[in-house]
Order: structure tokens, then sequence, then C-alpha cells
């Protein structure tokens, strides 16, 4: 054993740093240096592979990772010429989402929203469709992990999602004074 190995670094440069931090160090060659004294290579997939080539998504997000490489962070704009990509309005965002999910819970359709308050209000309203009157978590709903965790020696990331099963116990209710 010469003690000489390869670790591979996979990620998207696109996406969002770890908390609390303005770039992923996993994916910097001068941190990984400083800190580590490790020098890299870093490589780019630029080919896509899932997408079909007349797709309104690849043709909106082209000028979107241009823009990134280009450190311009002020001007978005979706061209919804095509018909992959909608614009939908707040007020008929229920019926899309029923039209896109088929009436039943489905792993494909996904709601993105602008604001936390958006998302509060649209997972709401989607939940008293599918779950009248039921305002506590129950078997069936679809969650969405939100940090980093490790329960019972499974490692579970940040952005996976999950599918309530069984509940266990009763409601539990806090108050807490701020």
């Amino acid at each position: 054993n010469d003690h000489t190995k390869k670790v591979i670094f996979i990620g998207h440069d696109a996406q969002l740093p770890p908390v609390g931090m303005n770039f992923s160090p996993a994916l910097d060659s001068d941190y990984l240096f400083r800190e580590h004294h490790v020098r890299s290579t870093s490589f780019e997939l630029t080919q896509v592979v899932r997408q079909k080539a007349e797709s309104g998504v690849i043709a909106n997000v082209i000028p979107i990772r241009k823009a990134l490489s280009d450190k311009v962070f002020n001007r978005l704009v979706v061209d919804f010429g095509y018909p992959d990509v909608k614009e939908v309005a707040h007020r008929d965002l229920m019926a899309r989402y029923l039209e896109s999910c088929g009436h039943t819970i489905n792993g494909e359709s996904i709601v993105i929203a602008h604001s936390n308050s958006d998302v509060a209000d649209y997972n709401h309203r989607i939940r008293e469709h599918f779950f009248p009157g039921q305002k506590e978590v129950m078997a069936g709903d679809k969650v969405m992990v939100v940090t980093n965790t490790n329960v019972s020696g499974l490692f579970i990331s940040n952005g996976d999602f999950g599918l309530v099963r069984q509940v266990l116990g009763s409601p539990e209710t806090r108050t807490i004074t701020l």
C-alpha cells in the first residue's frame, strides 16, 4: 500500500452551497489545496443526456448557466414559449397541480415556490385537498428532508424525499416563548 489514493468529488457547481457558506468546499480546488494541501483536477460535464434537445427546460437553463459563469446574478428571464415550460398564476396553482399529478399523490409532480410564505400556502392547499381536515402529519404524506441527518445508522440527505407510512403516537403540542 503506497498510501496514494484518489478521491472523487461529484457535484453540481450551480447548486446552493452548504448552509452558512458562500461556496462548496468539496468543489473548490483552492480551498482543498489551502486547507488540506490536496491538489485537484476538475472536469465539467456539459452534454445533456436526460432532456430532449428541443426542451424548454434546456433552452431556459443555458442562459442561466452562462449568467452564473459570468457572475451575473440579477437577470432571470424565463421563456414560456415551450410546451414543457408553463407559467402558473398563484390562483391557478391547485388546478394545474392536480392536473399534473392526475389527482393522486405521486413522485413526479413538484411545486417550486418563490418564498416560504408561498410554500406554506401551497402545502396547506394541497394538504387540504388530499387530507381534508387533517392538519397533523399522517400516513401518505410526502415529505422532504431539510437537513442532513443520521437516523438509526441510515444517512438521509438534505433534499431527499420520503413518504410517511405510519405515524406512531399522538401529536405533541408545545408553546415556545421567543
